[in-house]
């Protein structure tokens, strides 16, 4: 489904203004994308905006929900594009075919933005000519979560696998990136990485992308925008009944972790540490009792060292 805004005269003369796609995934949270959408109209400022939902809900009422929200909002952006993944594929397939749902030219600009998220303050614009003078480097931006601000930004410890918000630059055997529920980069930059790698269904899609960029020779590292800020409310995409969406979440932290681990060269000395880690606080769980949560851990480490990681 494609809903396209005609051009005024004067925005056909106007070159200038830069070019963004805005992708989002969507898993049953049709009302949150709603939100997310209006709060970037109301900050575009001179950007040229094209928003490519994917629905992984599986569900017929959610994708109507969602082709009468492009129909609300058809005028406040260039186009409105929904795709129908019929399958729940995950958040880096989601957000793939969003970005291939765009026709060429394809917009300068890429943000990946959850549904979850609302933009406070700040010019799409400016982000968006910021990021294009920053070369092939992921920005993040000032966030709001738990009543708590940060710059968008976390750190992955590699012999624990833990992950904490970072404030400032990553000490040296951490690896600093910016967090996946708002980030920005070049056309550039989103391509010659190939997009997320659909190995991962859940987490560490984020975590990926900056090795695979450190890789391809960004040496400078995440950058921040501190006059663009968001809100983030979080764990709205994974589903609305808690205890399960609990146990899926520790499946595929746990997966996602492995499959990271076994991917990049920096990671995979650390291995073996990590999950000696993993299955001592699964004796732990097990102690308390919490015996589902204990599983899951399991189940997701095993499933992590036997995935496929191309």
């Amino acid at each position: 489904m494609i809903h396209d805004r005609p051009e005024t005269v004067e925005e056909r003369d106007d070159d200038r203004r830069p070019t963004v796609a805005v992708l989002v995934v969507n898993f049953r949270t049709a009302g949150s994308v709603e939100r997310l959408l209006r709060s970037i109209a109301a900050h575009a400022g001179l950007a040229r905006i094209t928003v490519s939902v994917t629905d992984n809900s599986t569900d017929f009422g959610q994708l109507a929900e969602l082709r009468a929200v492009a129909d609300r909002l058809a005028g406040s952006f260039e186009a409105i594009r929904i795709t129908d993944a019929e399958t729940n594929s995950g958040y880096a397939r989601g957000n793939n075919l969003a970005w291939g749902a765009i026709p060429e030219p394809r917009p300068d600009v890429v943000v990946v933005a959850n549904p979850d998220v609302v933009v406070d303050r700040g010019s799409l614009a400016a982000l968006a000519d910021r990021v294009i003078s920053g070369g092939t480097t992921v920005w993040s931006v000032c966030t709001f979560s738990d009543r708590r601000q940060g710059n968008g930004q976390s750190r992955l410890d590699p012999f624990t696998g833990m992950t904490r918000r970072a404030r400032a630059q990553a000490r040296q055997r951490s690896l600093q990136y910016v967090g996946g529920h708002f980030l920005a980069m070049s056309r550039e930059t989103w391509e010659a990485a190939g997009g997320f790698a659909e190995c991962y269904f859940l987490y560490c899609e984020e975590l990926d992308l900056a090795l695979r960029l450190h890789e391809l020779g960004d040496k400078k590292g995440p950058m921040a925008m501190s006059d663009f800020a968001v809100t983030h409310v979080g764990g709205e995409s994974t589903g609305h009944d808690a205890r399960k969406a609990s146990s899926i979440g520790t499946f595929h932290a746990n997966r996602s972790r492995v499959i990271l681990y076994r991917r990049h060269k920096r990671l995979c000395a650390y291995l073996p540490i990590l999950i000696c880690s993993r299955f001592a606080y699964v004796l732990t769980l097990a102690v308390r009792g919490r015996n589902q949560q204990a599983r899951s851990v399991v189940a997701g480490l095993w499933s992590g060292l036997r995935s496929p990681v191309s």
